[in-house]
């Protein structure tokens, strides 16, 4: 009877050893996964926050430019506005609409206006997009001159 517990006990610290090795070896593995996959983890994060500022930067070009052609409609005014984006959440976005009816711009004098939206990430904040290293957003449309519009937007 002694002998078997003396086998038992060997079995046991035999197998404590193999559990050892077996945790170092799975540590090792794990170690070397790990590497790679927070590296595609900080990728993806980075993919992530370029689409969303794509998204948020096209939304909100496409929204001023509405705003300011609704606008055009009605009082038929050229416009040179700018402005940042702080209310919706991103202070590092600038934006800018122009409008103007003349014909260096695309328009034609009291029939056709031309509008321009552009929305840029101002890195820099000087307020001025610069094409080498900001990326900007731009939308255009032509907006006729119609007596409708001007008599809707007076309420008549």
């Amino acid at each position: 009877m002694n002998g078997t517990r003396q086998r038992g006990r060997r079995r046991r610290n035999g197998r404590r050893g193999q559990t050892l090795l077996e945790l170092l070896v799975a540590t090792s593995i794990i170690a070397i996964t790990l590497v790679p996959a927070l590296r595609m983890m900080r990728d993806s994060v980075r993919v992530g926050r370029r689409v969303e500022a794509g998204t948020a930067m096209s939304t909100i070009c496409v929204d001023r430019l509405e705003q300011y052609l609704a606008l055009s409609c009605g009082s038929w005014q050229n416009v040179n506005v700018t402005g940042d984006c702080a209310a919706q959440g991103y202070p590092q976005l600038k934006w800018q609409v122009f409008a103007n009816d003349g014909a260096v711009f695309g328009g034609t004098p009291n029939r056709l206006m031309v509008i321009y939206s552009s929305v840029w990430e101002d890195r820099n904040n000087n307020n001025l997009w610069e094409s080498s290293s900001e990326p900007r957003v731009q939308f255009a449309t032509k907006l006729a001159h119609v007596v409708a519009y001007e008599h809707e937007a007076a309420g008549s």
